[in-house]
């Protein structure tokens, strides 16, 4: 059960956010809409491996065009032992180039094209709590500036 103080912090969370996404794209705030977001729970017993990893492999833009910025605020902190980390695939090398750790209170931005395809590793133990975020860059119709 929520309270009002956790709905204002949640809200709070959300606009500092939606301010780095416009200062990251060099856009105004106001052009910035969540396009989605939402709590997301997993643990380690929900699905075999094998079929968590090739559920995991995506790019956010490809789910839903809206999609122009994503990114994961972490609630539980995960490490290679316990697995839940955060990966980006490099095309070039093929292979994994990037793994990030969540952290509580760690947050990771990212845009959300075909350059930043990723996954999240197999989660071996414990329970993983995160808030994905999406947002959309919509300016305004009668914008001279793109």
């Amino acid at each position: 059960r929520g309270t009002h103080s956790g709905h204002l912090l949640f809200l709070s969370t959300l606009e500092r956010i939606r301010r780095l996404i416009a200062m990251a794209a060099d856009v105004p705030v106001s052009w910035v809409k969540f396009a989605s977001h939402f709590m997301f729970r997993s643990e380690a017993a929900d699905l075999e491996a094998e079929e968590l990893q090739a559920r995991t492999v995506h790019c956010d833009e490809s789910s839903f065009a809206r999609f122009h910025h994503s990114g994961v605020l972490w609630l539980t902190e995960h490490n290679e032992d316990t697995g839940g980390e955060l990966e980006f695939w490099d095309a070039d090398r093929s292979t994994w180039r990037r793994k990030i750790s969540p952290r509580v209170g760690r947050a990771v931005f990212f845009t959300s094209g075909w350059e930043n395809i990723h996954r999240v590793t197999t989660l071996r133990r414990g329970v993983r709590w995160a808030l994905p975020l999406f947002a959309s860059i919509v300016p305004p119709l009668n914008t001279t500036r793109l």
